[in-house]
C-alpha cells in the first residue's frame, strides 16, 4: 500500500462514518504471495497508519454519537454494567452500545425506549422513558 493509497482509505473510512471498526496493522502471512512480494511496508509506516486510522474512526464516532444526544431510541437491554453496578448496558438499533440506570430483574432482555444524554467515542448513554 502506498502512501496515496493509505490517505484514500482515511478519507473512505471517514466519509462512510462506521460506528465501530476492527483494525490491525499488516503482518506477512508465511507461504503468501503477498509475503514475498519486495517494497513492504516498514513497521514505522504500519504503526503510524495504524493509530492515524484509529483517530480517525474513534473521531467519527464521537460524531456519531454526539448526533444521537437527545434522541429517543429502542434498547435492547443485554445485562449489567460490568464497571459501574447497578447500571445496565445493552444496544440500540444501529448498533451502538448503551448505558441505562434500571433494574436487571425487570429489564433484561425487553426493549425499552431511551433517551439518549450522554455521548462517548464507541457508546452512548441515556435515561429510560
Amino acid at each position: 500500500e502506498t502512501e496515496e493509497q493509505f490517505q484514500r482509505t482515511l478519507q473512505l473510512v471517514e466519509e462512510i462514518g462506521f460506528l465501530t471498526v476492527n483494525l490491525a496493522a499488516y503482518s506477512p502471512r508465511p507461504n503468501t504471495l503477498a509475503a514475498q512480494r519486495p517494497n513492504q511496508v516498514p513497521e514505522e509506516d504500519k504503526k503510524r497508519r495504524l493509530q492515524q486510522l484509529k483517530d480517525v474512526v474513534q473521531r467519527c464516532s464521537l460524531e456519531q454519537s454526539r448526533r444521537m444526544r437527545g434522541q429517543v431510541m429502542e434498547l435492547l437491554v443485554e445485562g449489567p454494567e460490568k464497571r459501574r453496578p447497578g447500571r445496565l448496558r445493552g444496544r440500540l438499533r444501529n448498533g451502538r452500545l448503551c448505558h441505562v440506570e434500571g433494574k436487571l430483574e425487570e429489564l433484561l432482555g425487553r426493549l425499552v425506549p431511551v433517551k439518549i444524554t450522554d455521548a462517548f467515542s464507541f457508546s452512548v448513554a441515556g435515561e429510560i422513558v
